[in-house]
């Protein structure tokens, strides 16, 4: 049968992955997969904070409160349900709690439980929070039309790819799944003119991380703007201010103006150095600054220029890559091409890349981009070949040496998602183009059809 213009063709390759995907089998197989990784992770990460209570563990950071970055979050909010400070050097300026006062009352009730127990708990809304981003980033990249076995498949697949970075976050247990999951939904609340929700949704990721600030214009370009923004600030006071019906109000005021100070007191210097520093900042600070003569710091080194020059040409490149992306969705908007899924992913893109302390489960967004240009690839993208070389290129990056690390294989990896997503929203604004000139083709011929009918 041939293709209309109301019920274009679906590919071969959308084809298979539904048919795969509605098996019994294969959804039997996917359950009980789930299921044994669930009790892997849960005994895993059990098992490490109990080791680290006994100190046996091979980690750094050993004492009966946890370990490692769930350990930072767990004293920190021990010490809220105490009223003890929450900003302190006891275990050194790297693990140490940077967050603002609300995210340790946050945290405030699981201290109550033993460290096991509420580790076990955070990965559970962890994997809450996982499932629930790919169903809201789903509401802007698929099309009514797409089948519930489809949606699956490709987020299966979107999941595989990122999943170094979604096994890191697992297994870290920092708060990057919840403010990913708000970001997310302040961007699609807005698209779906629910402005409310959508400031009260940013305000909430911005508390918990700066970074999710570049989503801000969003609020201003969508449909109702002034609540949007009203609510975003609203919220955004609420939460810095909620901890005072605990500490009371002096006691949080202080909390308040000594976060800054610790920020300030604990930034490490050499983290631009670390090839586990993936971010534009750390790329070009390798890349044009000598590192100092230290133990597991690298330097590429072409210019031999100050970190603070280096810092200004990442701040400029910041925004600079943000005006454009934000320039590109008003053009898009005035031709009124779509735009809303690639937007978002290339938002996401670069929040995680522009981020000055870009580790690896930082990078979990990038599997929103990698559902985006898969469906573009189950639309039946052409040419195919350069968006599955791109996606290619992406996965394999990021096992790249610690040599090629150095030299930020992980960041050029995400760099070539942007372009697989770059050439899938050109494709997708060409084939509804083509589309709708099929359609005012079939309309026009239909209304010849009719005219030249006798009467």
């Amino acid at each position: 049968m041939s293709e209309s213009p109301e019920h274009p063709q679906t590919p071969p390759f959308a084809q298979s992955a539904s048919r795969i995907a509605a098996h019994p089998a294969v959804r039997i197989a996917l359950i009980l997969l789930g299921l044994a990784f669930f009790v892997y992770a849960s005994v895993r990460v059990v098992h490490h904070q109990q080791r680290a209570g006994h100190g046996s563990s091979t980690f750094h950071d050993l004492n009966q409160y946890g370990d490692g970055d769930w350990g930072v979050y767990y004293r920190a909010g021990l010490a809220m349900r105490l009223r003890l400070p929450i900003y302190t050097l006891e275990h050194g300026p790297l693990l140490t709690f940077k967050n603002p006062p609300a995210v340790a009352l946050l945290i405030a009730p699981l201290s109550t439980l033993p460290v096991g127990w509420a580790r076990w708990i955070w990965l559970v809304g962890d994997l809450i929070c996982l499932v629930l981003i790919y169903r809201v980033a789903a509401r802007v990249i698929f099309s009514p039309d797409d089948s519930g076995p489809l949606r699956a498949a490709l987020m299966a697949g979107a999941i595989f790819l990122s999943s170094h970075y979604v096994l890191d976050e697992l297994f870290s247990g920092t708060t990057s799944l919840l403010y990913l999951l708000s970001t997310v939904a302040a961007f699609v609340w807005a698209k779906e003119d629910k402005p409310i929700r959508a400031g009260a949704a940013l305000g909430l990721a911005v508390c918990l991380k700066v970074v999710p600030l570049a989503f801000l214009p969003w609020l201003v370009l969508c449909r109702r703007p002034g609540r949007s923004v009203s609510s975003f600030a609203a919220t955004l006071a609420v939460l810095l201010l909620l901890p005072a019906a605990w500490v009371g109000p002096s006691r949080n005021w202080a909390l308040l103006r000594q976060w800054p100070q610790h920020l300030a007191h604990t930034e490490i210097k050499v983290q631009d150095y670390r090839p586990t520093n993936q971010s534009l900042s750390a790329m070009l600070t390798r890349t044009f600054t000598p590192a100092p003569d230290l133990p597991g710091l690298y330097h590429v080194n072409i210019a031999s220029l100050s970190p603070r020059v280096a810092h200004a040409i990442w701040f400029a490149c910041s925004c600079l890559i943000g005006g454009l992306i934000y320039a590109w969705i008003l053009l898009q908007r005035h031709r009124e091409r779509p735009y809303s899924a690639a937007a978002l992913s290339l938002l996401l893109l670069f929040m995680t890349l522009c981020n000055p302390l870009a580790w690896r489960y930082t990078y979990i967004a990038l599997g929103i981009a990698c559902l985006y240009v898969l469906r573009a690839l189950a639309r039946g993208m052409r040419p195919y070949r350069p968006i599955i070389a791109l996606l290619a290129a992406s996965y394999l990056l990021h096992f790249a040496p610690e040599s090629l690390q150095a030299l930020s294989a992980r960041f050029w990896g995400a760099v070539a998602l942007a372009a697989a997503v770059v050439l899938a929203s050109r494709w997708d604004s060409m084939r509804i183009n083509s589309r709708v000139d099929r359609q005012v083709a079939f309309e026009s011929s239909r209304a010849d059809a009719d005219h030249q009918k006798p009467r």
